[in-house]
């Protein structure tokens, strides 16, 4: 699927700022994310804050829509925007449930919010995310491809892994999965040689 980045949407459901994360520290019932990375403001931002601010940074003016703060309610409106052909969903899954900005939900909550119209591709930059992205495909057999991971994610090294695909979409549109692998390639080689 040929894509510019003007197609492509980042729906951050963590915190990305202090602010965010002192929201989220306030009620261990609706949120993991804040605590599993950190109780320490200090060390939270150095693990998600600052790698957030250098990807807007570094993607400033290659067109990526941008979406802060995203609940499960806006989760399933951006997919329903004509010009999102791609989301990366940029979220905590935590028993069973993912952690959008206003707290945790059962991930059949999730399933249940995707348009039922939308066929582009969903990148679940979650943790252990492969049950969502069964669940997704039984519900939703229309929806183009859906990227996961079976393990952690590491949020600053996924951050500069999606910069990178950005910059090689916007040098000439190209297809996601073609970026994603020439990046990942990238990444390997230098990887190999260390």
């Amino acid at each position: 699927m040929q894509m510019i980045p003007g197609e492509i949407t980042f729906a951050f459901c963590t915190p990305t700022t202090l602010d965010g994360y002192r929201a989220h520290m306030l009620d261990a019932r609706l949120h993991h994310f804040a605590r599993m990375v950190s109780p320490k403001e200090a060390d939270f931002a150095d693990v998600v804050i600052r790698p957030y601010e250098r990807f807007i940074e570094a993607i400033g003016g290659l067109g990526a829509k941008i979406v802060l703060s995203v609940n499960l309610a806006a989760f399933g409106a951006l997919l329903a925007e004509p010009q999102c052909r791609c989301l990366i969903l940029i979220a905590h899954w935590h028993e069973e449930q993912v952690e959008f900005f206003d707290g945790l939900t059962d991930f059949c909550n999730v399933v249940a919010a995707v348009p039922q119209r939308f066929e582009g591709i969903l990148d679940l930059s979650i943790c252990n995310a492969k049950p969502l992205a069964l669940a997704l495909r039984k519900a939703h057999p229309e929806l183009g491809p859906i990227k996961f991971s079976t393990g952690p994610v590491n949020y600053a090294f996924w951050l500069i892994f999606y910069e990178r695909l950005l910059r090689r979409i916007a040098g000439a549109p190209m297809d996601y999965w073609d970026a994603h692998e020439a990046v990942m390639s990238d990444f390997l080689a230098i990887a190999r040689r260390r």
